[in-house]
């Protein structure tokens, strides 16, 4: 993880990143990991956790392109959207949540519709 807020999407789309009430939030991590141990988190579980929220971080930071024009001959609409090749964020993600890229950009890029009859699989855009 980057040490600056502003590389995240998520966090920098505030004006509020900067804080002023003069608490640290390396010692408010100390505060969270205790309170992880107090409850009686094994490492594990606390890693895991640290883990997803790096993983929701970088989520905020994929990039998606539009699926080409080749596409279209194969059904496609030409709108869909699909996540870009040269993602580093992706990549990352399927490393911290032990996922392949593949199984990513298939969760992010469709959505699957459930009727009583028959299962529809579309893109999301």
């Amino acid at each position: 993880l980057s040490s600056t807020l502003t590389d995240y999407k998520y966090l920098s789309c505030s004006t509020c990143s900067r804080r002023f009430d003069g608490v640290e939030d390396s010692d408010q991590f100390g505060v969270y990991s205790q309170a992880m141990t107090d409850l009686d988190f094994t490492p594990a579980e606390q890693e895991f956790v640290k883990d997803i929220l790096a993983a929701i971080l970088h989520l905020g930071n994929v990039k998606f392109t539009p699926k080409s024009a080749a596409d279209k001959s194969a059904g496609g609409t030409g709108e869909e959207s699909c996540l870009a090749q040269d993602n580093v964020h992706a990549s990352f993600i399927c490393s911290l949540l032990q996922v392949d890229l593949s199984y990513l950009t298939k969760s992010l890029c469709e959505k699957i519709i459930l009727t009583k009859d028959e299962v529809t699989i579309a893109s999301v855009y």
